[in-house]
């Protein structure tokens, strides 16, 4: 199988976790308070990647590869759930799912700024064609009343998408730069780190007195989302980027609200016209971006090419 077959198939694993975490979010924050349970989905995935990367691990890493993964750690895990979970209290779900689904529009400038990658037009008519689908798909939960505390949660959204971006890019530099890039490893460190900051965050802000702490609904939904979507998800997503670009797979993301939706029309809430015409153009997005096109060369030929 060809490597884009390869991270065809490890990006649909990613989304379908991706997708189906919602639900599952959903009956957690039933039994806990939002960022405990976001800790929840988080350490336990920690250990087990630990767990795995000892069991494989073929030599330690060094000093710097651990400051980026803590670095990492702290915005791609720690920054962006707190990003999601104020913009969907203060600006909705819906203007959140739009602000954070723009990260493949930052992680294309990044990729531009910072490393002359050029896109095909191809490409970026699949991104915004892809976006255009998510926001069809949320369109009924779109507005807002304005205000300073609906212009937070657009800025927490905002941080969640660059954070995202941004820990996506650090990921697909270091796979480029090493091919023995030990991605458990790296991924555990993050969720550690990123997961202590936020246990820290979650006991200030939420406290733990509210929390089932016995409601096996609460722990059924924590293995879901953490072992799921958490390390399988995660991991499946950074072992794609060492085989295609950082556009076309973070492009996937446009299809986890296609799988939400069709996670809702399983539980017998069948969705309108609208949001059916949304989930056909991210599909339609996604395998634009994927369709094969001429390569651009980058600013500097010695910097990573588009794939």
């Amino acid at each position: 199988m060809s490597g884009r077959g390869r991270a065809a198939l490890l990006l649909s694993l990613a989304v379908v976790f991706w997708g189906t975490q919602f639900r599952a979010t959903a009956i957690g924050e039933e039994a806990a308070p939002a960022l405990v349970f976001a800790t929840l989905r988080v350490l336990p995935a920690a250990v087990a990647l630990a767990i795995w990367a000892w069991l494989r691990h073929e030599r330690p890493f060094r000093p710097r590869i651990l400051l980026l993964a803590a670095a990492n750690g702290l915005g791609m895990v720690t920054l962006d759930v707190i990003g999601l979970t104020e913009g969907i209290a203060h600006a909705g779900s819906g203007n959140t799912a739009v602000i954070v689904n723009t990260a493949p529009f930052f992680i294309v400038l990044f990729d531009r700024v910072l490393f002359g990658v050029r896109v095909s037009s191809t490409m970026l008519a699949g991104l915004v064609t892809g976006f255009g689908g998510v926001i069809l798909m949320v369109s009924s939960q779109l507005g807002g009343s304005g205000g300073a505390s609906f212009a937070d949660g657009i800025a927490f959204a905002l941080l969640s998408a660059v954070t995202w971006a941004g820990g996506t890019l650090l990921v697909k530099w270091l796979a480029n730069r090493d091919s023995a890039f030990d991605i458990a490893a790296f991924t555990a460190t993050m969720f550690a780190i990123g997961g202590l900051a936020l246990l820290a965050v979650a006991l200030i802000a939420d406290g733990t007195a509210s929390t089932e702490w016995g409601s096996g609904r609460l722990w059924a939904a924590t293995a879901w989302v953490s072992l799921g979507a958490g390390a399988v998800g995660t991991v499946a997503y950074f072992t794609a980027l060492r085989l295609i670009s950082s556009a076309r797979a973070s492009a996937w993301l446009f299809l986890v609200p296609a799988v939400a939706v069709l996670v809702e029309l399983a539980r017998g809430n069948v969705p309108n016209a609208t949001t059916l015409a949304g989930m056909a153009l991210a599909i339609g997005g996604v395998a634009l971006v994927n369709m094969p096109a001429t390569r651009f060369a980058p600013l500097d030929s010695s910097r990573p090419r588009d794939s």
